[in-house]
């Protein structure tokens, strides 16, 4: 069973299709962060075996090679006032080799070249979640989104999006809320994410002035040798700090 009533199709013997049921008190982590963990303890667990390149699709996809090899399907349930009972669904597509009707899937057997085994996944996996789920407890959830938001697929790149109206645009996704919801930036025309029309502000990090009335008096038309020049003298320690200070705060 996937999202919304799909199917997952999947090869008898050939790949890992399991649930885990796991209890909260209401006020020790927000639902989606249960989400961000779950995605973050495939992806971590699957690296355990191999250096393919994996990224978290929003909502409940990880990818492989851009290839979808897993989903996850978290169903909550409330038990009195302060508890939640979650089950999370999980399917890995481990060791089939035949995708003909779904041209976007792929498995770990077809992307590193080898059979792998389900037993040692499963178990790795499990183990992940569990010392995660006991981790945030103690850390916080802070540090598990921004490992997330790290591995976002299509994150801060240029894409193609359809809204509730079914109208595309084109923007950028800047982050996951911490309700679950995808935050796209789009802006018209030659307006940038700094400008108060933006739906999402973005945070500068580094400027640089390229008119040509910055540069004309020393450089003429030479764009590349003045460009050569500012980042030769910019403090990339201020930058750096810019940096770390705007990703904390997603």
């Amino acid at each position: 069973k996937g999202q919304r009533g799909a199917e997952w199709l999947s090869e008898i013997g050939k790949n890992l299709t399991f649930s885990v049921l796991c209890g909260f008190k209401w006020n020790e982590i927000s639902l989606f962060t249960v989400n961000v963990i779950v995605a973050l303890s495939i992806v971590k667990g699957l690296k355990k075996f191999t250096d393919l390149n994996f990224k978290i699709k929003w909502p409940n996809d990880i990818l492989a090679e851009n290839k979808k090899i897993a989903g996850v399907l978290i169903e909550n349930s409330f038990k009195g006032q302060h508890e939640i009972q979650t089950i999370i669904g999980i399917g890995i597509n481990v060791n089939q080799g035949n995708f003909d009707l779904l041209p976007q899937a792929s498995s770990l057997f077809l992307l590193a070249n080898k059979d792998f085994d389900k037993d040692a996944l499963l178990a790795e996996i499990v183990n992940e979640l569990k010392s995660n789920l006991e981790a945030v407890k103690l850390q916080g959830e802070d540090c598990f989104w921004n490992e997330y938001h790290k591995i976002l697929y299509k994150k801060d790149k240029v894409s193609t999006f359809e809204d509730l109206q079914n109208k595309r645009f084109v923007g950028k996704i800047s982050e996951v809320t911490r309700e679950g919801k995808l935050a796209v930036t789009s802006t018209a025309n030659q307006d940038n994410p700094l400008m108060p029309n933006a739906e999402v502000r973005g945070t500068p990090i580094l400027a640089i002035a390229v008119w040509e009335h910055a540069y004309y008096l020393h450089y003429q038309n030479k764009r590349n040798e003045y460009l050569t020049a500012i980042f030769n003298v910019i403090d990339w320690n201020v930058v750096n700090i810019k940096y770390e200070t705007a990703i904390r705060k997603i």
